[in-house]
């Protein structure tokens, strides 16, 4: 709008004032105005309702004229008016709403004009609400004659007690009463007669109760030892025996003093046990749980409950394993600690139950033993916050149904080895000599860690579910599955064969498989990033860098879908068997040729100069196009 045009228009503007002004509290000085803004389109015609954005200045008058401006002007911008209404919110501050009376004036322009505003006519009072009305209208002085309760509110207090004296009560009036202060001089004196503590003039205290006191549980503890089966506390008062020899074969009891005692000012020796002190043992019990201590090895568990390791466990002599569990539902917590095997010694496992169901070992270490856990017959288990390392066969073999979380398995011959409807969460399987993780059907493996194995990272049976992980720097495959697996969102790098390789009904999704067949002795079948046998679902992966071809279909009847190859030493994308089918797919920069589909149905192969536009290039746009560039 031109701003002749608008001059105009603002000119023509004239005021309805519908106002409604409160205080949102008596201590706020905001309240809130609600006016009418209507207009006429050109000078004379009909009132209509504005609607609109539009600036507004307010100002306050001591007089209906406004020729007396009080306080400063507000200005508001880009106030929406709707039908006519606006609504805003005015604070002049508190000196100026003081009981007198006042009219509000206003000026306004349009919000998309920057010229002048223009005043409105007439200005408005302001008018009171009923509190406000109440709060102008208290007379002075009236507070005690005749809005004040006499007998709920205290007057001022202007008295004060003289010296010697001190105050006892503050009457309602203001006045106070004061009493003399009695041996208001240091004259008492402190007598100690036999056992007798006295006060002149007061009362005498018995001190024969606590006087030579030689009785050390009610003193600061300052040393607490063990002398062979004597456990000693000394404090102020002297030393305390315990004899523990008396106590069952089952430190449980023994714990529980310790961890009666153990505490500020204990000076508890550490070396005791292990740099632990009792109470970081007793911690890791829940409350109010039973426990039996495992203090040596050979232990055997034949009874359901809860097992506590209370030290660094050696066996010393063969047996059939350094815990054997014969009873289901047990916990087995390590506290931190580890287990091993003196030299010499042949027991095959470190932990073994074969027909035992539920069983949890949790929170430790256990190393050269042949197996870690040996558990290939029970189900249920779960293994918890563990490492196995250094055993010259499998670090855990499992059975069905067990939970593996938080696991770290790492220069073993084998890593893990489990059977069915398992499952993995977090766990680590490095550098064992053969393969880190192997398993047969069913299981459920995520964000799992299988690298710098002997042979396989991750290999598995059938209908196996892989989500997300890293398999790379193997001996031989990334990841292998055989039947009905599901694959999601894998790494699978610089292993010595595929990446990833996978025979029947798979499906290998959204994953990445580059730098493979680092083993130069295999043939560029065996070196490439991602090989599919029959009945597979390829889609959406990345294979890039591999010494072999990028992703080879060696079966029948495989769906490869928008994939994308590149910088391979071979093919980008090929199949050596007809029957599959081809879609969506680029490949770019390979050394031998981007695409070979022979006998394999596919869309159209495109060749796309980048450098160029697409417009021109035959089936550029199908839907089905392979690009190759």
């Amino acid at each position: 709008m031109k701003p002749s045009l608008m001059r105009r228009y603002i000119a023509a503007l004239c005021l309805w004032l519908c106002h409604n002004m409160a205080f949102a509290q008596p201590a706020d000085t905001v309240f809130t105005y609600q006016g009418r803004l209507e207009t006429e389109a050109t000078m004379g015609a009909p009132l209509t309702p504005a609607n609109g954005a539009f600036d507004f200045i307010f100002r306050l008058f001591s007089n209906e004229s406004g020729s007396n401006s009080v306080g400063s002007p507000t200005q508001l911008n880009d106030i929406t008016v709707n039908n006519g209404v606006f609504t805003v919110p005015l604070d002049f501050g508190s000196d100026i709403l003081s009981g007198g009376p006042l009219w509000l004036g206003i000026s306004v322009r349009d919000a998309n004009d920057n010229g002048a505003f223009t005043p409105l006519t007439p200005n408005q009072k302001i008018t009171s609400t009923p509190y406000a009305v109440h709060a102008e209208f208290v007379p002075m002085n009236s507070i005690g004659n005749i809005e004040v309760n006499a007998n709920q509110v205290q007057l001022r207090v202007s008295e004060s007690c003289t010296l010697g004296f001190y105050m006892t009560a503050i009457n309602q009036d203001g006045s106070i009463n004061c009493m003399p202060v009695a041996n208001n001089t240091d004259e008492q004196t402190l007598s100690l007669n036999g056992s007798q503590l006295a006060i002149s003039n007061g009362n005498s205290v018995d001190l024969s109760g606590v006087s030579n006191d030689n009785d050390a549980t009610n003193e600061h503890n300052i040393n607490l030892a063990l002398n062979n089966e004597t456990l000693e506390l000394t404090d102020g008062g002297g030393t305390l025996q315990a004899d523990l020899s008396s106590i069952p074969n089952s430190a449980n009891e023994i714990l529980t003093k310790l961890g009666t005692v153990d505490g500020p000012g204990s000076q508890l020796n550490a070396d005791l046990l292990d740099g632990m002190q009792a109470s970081d043992i007793l911690a890791s019990i829940p409350a109010g749980v039973e426990f039996t201590a495992i203090d040596s090895l050979p232990f055997t568990i034949a009874q359901p409950g809860y097992y506590i390791a209370t030290q660094n466990l050696v066996l010393e002599n063969n047996g059939s394993a350094g815990i054997s569990i014969v009873a289901n539902d047990v916990v087995i917590d390590l506290a931190g600690y580890s287990i091993t095997r003196s030299a010499g010694v042949t027991t095959p496992s470190a932990i073994r139950h074969n027909t035992s169901n539920n069983i949890t070992i949790m929170n430790g270490a256990i190393h050269g033993w042949s197996n870690g856990i040996h558990a290939t017959s029970s189900n249920y288990a779960r293994f918890i916050n563990l490492k196995i390392y250094n055993n010259s066969n499998t670090g855990i073999r499992a059975s069905h149904a067990s939970i593996f979380k938080d696991v770290v398995v790492y220069n073993n011959d084998a890593g893990i080895f489990m059977r069915n409807d398992n499952t993995l969460i977090n766990v680590i399987a490095r550098d064992n000599t053969t393969y880190g993780i192997q398993g047969l059907a069913r299981n459920s493996i995520y964000s799992t860690t299988a690298t710098e194995n002997g042979e396989d990272g991750l290999s598995l049976n059938d209908d196996n579910l892989v989500q997300g992980g890293n398999y790379s720097k193997n001996g031989r495959y990334g990841l292998t599955h055989y039947n009905g697996g599901r694959i999601r969102g894998v790494t699978a790098n610089e292993n010595g064969s595929n990446g990833i390789y996978v025979q029947y009904r798979n499906q290998v999704v959204n994953s990445v498989a580059n730098n493979n067949g680092t083993d130069a002795s295999l043939s560029d079948i065996l070196r490439s990033g991602i090989n599919a046998r029959s009945d597979n679902k390829i889609d959406n992966n990345y294979v890039a860098d591999n010494e072999g071809h990028g992703m080879i279909i060696s079966g029948f009847y495989n769906v490869v879908d928008n994939n994308y190859a590149n910088d391979n030493n071979q093919i980008g994308i090929t199949a050596i068997v007809q029957d599959n089918l081809f879609i969506r797919n680029r490949a770019s920069a390979n050394a031998v040729s981007n695409f070979s589909f022979s006998l394999s149905a596919h869309g159209p192969i495109v060749d796309v100069d980048i450098t160029g536009s697409l417009e021109n290039v035959t089936n550029a746009d199908h839907p089905l196009a392979n690009l190759e560039f």
